[in-house]
């Protein structure tokens, strides 16, 4: 069984090196390796290719001119021969011993495996955990998997068209949103499955954090139509939890951008709804009676006015958004 490793890297010159060191170290045999570039400006594409010159079996270098890595990665999947796919980000690593133990969990009916990732951040790091229920973890975005952890059947990936090269947030948690909704086949591996970098100086998210929570926010209303249609019975049990999902996010929007929060809760949020506090979401009762009594906007204006009443941790989920 032969599993195709994508690389997509634009600007990788600091650590692309890495990445394909750990995909070269696995001791899953079976595998090719194609690295799709995607414009860079420094000596990325110099070093692929002697990477490519001493791995010439093993490794192929493809340039992709529309920018993005959506447009990246659907390259790397045109050119695929592989029955699987892993996906590789350029800031990141397989650890070892990956593939052969997530090939060892493949059963004859498997889609879609989904992988524990460890979250590298400047001076710690921690395992971003699976949450059993799949729907929930998506709905979090957070607990689903990540696209280096994953690994993915690529007749299914190709079935749904890949990667949306529309769209520039979100693209992991769309992918995911629009296979569950194929009904794939799903494994989960609690395993750690790779290192996921923050420090990379080209990640959209640092650049447009607002963009980033739109993006959730919108995905986020996408699950939640997708399941009052569909899974009925399942909705009906768990509405309560997804609609406090979509205000988990907009209310780290609302920190930077009060009137459009609030202009997103109207659209996402039904007006009978009552916000609930939230352990397993980490919202507080505080928030949720000021945004219940006073509305989005108005009780994010207030806070945002007076900092000394934003707690910390809603500052620190708002970082992790950006890093991700």
């Amino acid at each position: 069984m032969l599993v195709t490793i994508i690389i997509p890297t634009y600007n990788a010159a600091a650590y692309v090196a890495r990445a394909l060191d750990s995909a070269l170290a696995q001791t899953y045999a079976y595998t090719e390796i194609i690295c799709v570039d995607n414009n860079s400006t420094d000596h990325t594409l110099e070093l692929l290719t002697q990477y490519q010159s001493r791995f010439p079996d093993k490794i192929q270098v493809l340039q992709e001119f529309v920018q993005g890595a959506p447009a990246a990665r659907n390259l790397g999947l045109a050119h695929a021969k592989g029955e699987w796919v892993q996906f590789l980000d350029a800031d990141d690593e397989l650890l070892p011993g990956k593939l052969i133990r997530q090939s060892n969990l493949i059963k004859h009916n498997t889609q879609l495996i989904l992988g524990t990732p460890i979250i590298v951040l400047e001076n710690s790091k921690y395992r971003l955990e699976l949450w059993p229920d799949i729907w929930k973890g998506l709905g979090h975005v957070s607990h689903c998997g990540q696209t280096s952890a994953n690994l993915y059947n690529s007749k299914v990936l190709r079935k749904i068209k890949g990667w949306d090269e529309k769209i520039t947030n979100g693209q992991d948690t769309d992918l995911l949103l629009r296979l569950l909704q194929n009904e794939v086949k799903v494994i989960q591996d609690h395993r750690s499955a790779c290192y996921y970098h923050t420090d990379a100086k080209d990640r959209i998210t640092k650049k447009n954090p607002e963009q980033a929570l739109i993006s959730h926010i919108h995905i986020s209303g996408r699950l939640s139509t997708y399941l009052k249609q569909n899974l009925v019975q399942y909705w009906n049990i768990n509405a309560t939890f997804f609609y406090m999902a979509t205000y988990h996010h907009l209310r780290m929007l609302a920190c930077l951008n009060p009137e459009l929060a609030g202009e997103l809760y109207l659209k996402y949020i039904p007006a009978d709804f009552q916000l609930k506090p939230s352990e397993e979401l980490r919202i507080p009762y505080w928030d949720c009676m000021g945004v219940n009594v006073l509305g989005l906007t108005r009780f994010a204006r207030i806070r945002n006015k007076a900092k000394i009443l934003i707690p910390d941790k809603l500052w620190t989920g708002i970082k992790k958004i950006i890093n991700e």
